[in-house]
């Protein structure tokens, strides 16, 4: 296991300095966040037509609600040439 960074202590790490975060991946994640809920339903309705014939129609539906997701706070951006810069959001 690594040692901390020299000069990184709670109260840094806490104000995010980069003396704890350099080099460091940050994954981020909304302290507020709700539990997914994923709803299906279908319903068909079939009838028949004389004696070899039937007709269905049916409706398939979904919804999700609450999605989430966890992104890499600062992540690089790979260039078209193979090198990386620094991403959009601010670095720390």
């Amino acid at each position: 296991m690594d040692s901390p960074a020299s000069g990184c202590t709670v109260a840094a790490l806490q104000a995010l300095s980069p003396a704890c975060l350099s080099g460091a991946t940050l994954h981020l994640t909304n302290p507020n966040l709700q539990p997914a809920v994923d709803q299906q339903w279908n319903l068909t309705i079939q009838r028949q037509l004389g004696a070899k014939t039937s007709v269905s129609i049916g409706y398939v539906g979904n919804k999700i609600d609450h999605m989430s997701d966890i992104f890499i706070f600062n992540q690089k951006v790979l260039n078209p040439d193979g090198t990386t810069s620094p991403g959009p959001l601010p670095r720390l």
